[in-house]
This record gives structure tokens, sequence and C-alpha cells, in this order.
């Protein structure tokens, strides 16, 4: 089973596509086989799927019984787990497809293995631009993770009329709590930071004054792509993360990684369902941070809807 896994990730590494469909896959590959485990190890240690995790005595370097001095959240620079160091030359703007792009960017990677002491993936830099922006790819997921779409500055990261939920996640649609659709809250109700169509399809304004979609222009912070990508630029389809794929993001390393990303709140695009007009922010403050809430890294909290602020980040699928 080791060898088949091997050939297969290497199949999915060199970009190809297997010939079998979805209920094929299911029949040979199930999620145990091909993802790894979350049992503590010690960084380097070779990764072990979860379903090879079932043996009778672990490889050596897993643990089950935590060691205090190492099995972290990687928060601290005390942390065995290494983070991706950001900076450097400009890579991976005029190429047409994203495998070029890490290409021309030197392959620069985050190895899950290496630096991580848990079930983390590989992490590829796709473009850096000349502004030093840096758009990252998840190869567990194949996800574009967006930088920081960072806009203010002070005591609060975004001006209170920019980050709320509403905009954050494109939300044109009726809101039977009159929040995201009342004009004295949202103005501009057609507005969105990251999505470019509403549920009905029809094309929303981009919140981002630097962006044109109907042209084909994008924000640096978004590697200059999306759904209207023009000239080089391979077509991205941006959206609000949601609670799920900041979660899997996080297992996968994505607070080791992505720049501009501790020590803030990030909008996902999941609503609290016991109070409807408040939606579920990530946090990746750190433990000791002294706020309001107590908060701890990676936690998941509701904010209101309009009310609070976050900062935002988009997540990416790219259009084949």
């Amino acid at each position: 089973m080791r060898l088949t896994l091997f050939i297969v990730i290497l199949f999915f590494a060199a970009g190809c596509k297997p010939s079998l469909n979805n209920e094929e896959m299911r029949a040979v590959f199930t999620f145990r086989d091909l993802s790894w485990s979350g049992i503590s190890r010690t960084r380097g240690t070779a990764q072990i799927t979860t379903g090879q995790a079932s043996q009778a005595t672990l490889p050596t370097g897993y643990r089950e019984v935590s060691v205090l001095t190492s099995d972290d959240d990687g928060f601290d620079a005390t942390s065995p787990v290494l983070k991706m160091s950001h900076g450097g030359a400009r890579c991976g703007i005029n190429q047409t497809t994203i495998a070029a792009k890490i290409a021309d960017c030197g392959y620069t990677m985050w190895n899950g293995k290496e630096n991580g002491i848990g079930g983390e993936s590989n992490w590829f830099l796709v473009i850096r631009t000349s502004g030093g922006k840096e758009i990252w790819q998840d190869s567990a997921t194949g996800l574009i993770w967006s930088e920081n779409l960072y806009l203010g500055g002070g005591a609060e990261p975004i001006p209170n009329d920019a980050a709320d939920w509403c905009h954050a996640v494109g939300y044109s649609d009726n809101d039977p709590n009159t929040i995201c659709n009342a004009t004295v809250n949202n103005p501009y109700i057609n507005t969105s930071y990251c999505v470019e169509s509403n549920s009905v399809g029809a094309r929303l304004i981009p919140k981002l004054s630097t962006e044109n979609w109907a042209a084909g222009r994008y924000d640096e912070r978004k590697g200059y792509m999306g759904f209207n990508s023009s000239g080089s630029n391979p077509r991205v389809r941006w959206r609000l993360p949601t609670r799920a794929d900041w979660l899997q993001a996080d297992i996968d390393g994505s607070r080791f990684v992505l720049p501009n990303f501790l020590s803030h709140f990030f909008w996902t695009a999941t609503v609290n369902s016991t109070d409807r007009t408040k939606a579920l922010t990530y946090s990746t403050l750190s433990p000791t941070a002294l706020t309001p809430f107590a908060l701890t890294s990676a936690l998941i909290y509701p904010l209101e809807r309009w009310k609070d602020t976050a900062w935002i980040r988009c997540v990416g699928q790219v259009i084949e």
C-alpha cells in the first residue's frame, strides 16, 4: 500500500489527472490512505498516513503522550516548528500556469515533514510581487491563498466601513436579519472583496479600488489573478474562506507559512448558527495576548456581521 500511495502522490505532484472517476477513486483510495496522521511527531520524522497509524507499534519519532517541551501549537519562537521566512526577489509574475509560476519562484517550499510536528502539508510559493506580496498554494488541497487584504492602520486593522462581513463575503441576497441588505448598513450592497458574482450570477463590484474585474484587473495581493484574468495570468475563482477552509489550512500548516498572518482576526464565510447576526472569525492571536475575549491561537470566534470588523484573506480555486 505504501508503494501504491507513493506512486499516486507522485502522479498528482506531476500535475497528472487520473483516468478514474470519483466513485472509482473512492473504491481504491480513502481519506485514511491519503491524509497525513496528526499524531505528535518529532520534526523531520517521515510522515505516515492516518491508515498507517493504525499499526500496533508506531514508528520511531511518533508518540501518543505529549512531550511538554515540544508538542505545542508552534506559535512561540521556542517551539520546534520552523516558520517560513519571507522576502526576496520578484517571481511568478509572467507565467501562464500555476506550475510555471512555482517553477519561476525556484520551487520555494515550506516542507511539512521537515518543518512541522504533525500532519502538515507542503506549501509552494506561487507569486512574489515587486511590492513583496506573496501568494501560496497548499499542496494538500490545491487551494491558492491570497495575501492579507489589510488596508488600515492603528488600533483597528481595517476601517469600520471596509471590513464588515457583508463586504468580506460579498453578500447581496435577502437577509432575514436585515443586516447586509439594509441600505443604512450597506450602501454599497453589491460590492465584494473576494467573490466576483452573487448567488444568481450577477457581477459584483470590487471593494478594492485597485481592481476592475470586468477589465480583468486584479490587485497584487491576489497575485493579479482572478476569474476574468487577462494576459498571462491563469484564472482563479476567489472567495472568502469558510470555517472548514481555515481549519484544514491550519492542519496543513498555514500559520507557519502565510505572511502577515499572526495576531489577527480573519473573517470566515460561515454564519454562527446560534445567532445569525454573527459570523465566525478565525483568530491567529497569540495565546498570551491580552484581549477582551482571552483568545488563544487558531480559535474560531463569532463577531457581529456588520458592527464588528476583521481582516480578510481570499482563497482561490484555479479554473482549468
